[in-house]
Parts: structure tokens; sequence; C-alpha cells
């Protein structure tokens, strides 16, 4: 059975949806905290949630990035089928080159997040 790879992106946004339902429900059934420095381990509930959210979408990037290429690849070998292109489609080419702008924003997209994540989840839990 061939496996359709428009639903990867689809099962990625219900995995989103019910994780954020779930943020949501929790969040508001939770006591209030209080301003300031923490004094107790109830005011860092605020902080796992934005830990929590930060690594979903890094989830969404890394998704969108391996859909890009699978999808770019299908074009990519329709093009080559129906003898628009010269050469066969490569999955290393298409993945890792520059030619295809698509790939290139994937790629930029998720290695931009991961370099700005790690400074900012570390700050974050160093200022609570």
């Amino acid at each position: 059975m061939a496996f359709n790879i428009k639903y990867l992106p689809l099962s990625l946004i219900a995995t989103m949806a019910a994780s954020f339902v779930f943020c949501m429900h929790v969040a508001m059934n939770h006591p209030e905290t209080t301003p300031g420095p923490a004094q107790s381990l109830n005011d860092y509930t605020p902080v796992i949630y934005v830990v929590a959210a930060s690594m979903c979408m890094y989830h969404v990037f890394l998704f969108y990035q391996g859909y890009t290429a699978v999808a770019e690849l299908q074009k990519a070998e329709k093009a080559f089928r129906d003898k628009k292109t010269k050469e066969a489609p490569d999955i290393k080419q298409i993945k890792y080159g520059v030619e295809n702008s698509n790939v290139v924003a994937a790629n930029r997209t998720a290695g931009n997040y991961t370099e700005q994540l790690v400074p900012f989840l570390l700050s974050l839990v160093l200022y609570s």
C-alpha cells in the first residue's frame, strides 16, 4: 500500500491541535502563580508550558523539512516521467543541494530555530 505524503502534514496538524487543546485545558485549570521569582514548584508551571510549546514547534519544523524534501522529490520524479527533465532525480541532490528554493527554505527554518532554541530555553530556565 502506497503512503500518500500529504497525510504527513495533516497528522502534524492534528497532533499540534490536540497538544494545544491539552495545554490550554491544563493551563485554565491550574491555580494562579505569584508574580516575581519562583517561590514554589507551582510557579514553574508556565515555564514548563513554554518549554513544551517550544519542543512542539521544533517538531513542526522538522516534519515540514522532511515533508518538503519528499514532496519536491515527487515533483522531480513526475517531471522526469513526463520527459520534462533529462536526468533522474536524486534524493541526496534535492535534500542537500541548494538548487531547490523550497527545500533550502525548510532547511533554514529548521536550522535557525535549532540555533535559537538552545539559548532561548537556557535563558528562560535560568531566569525562572
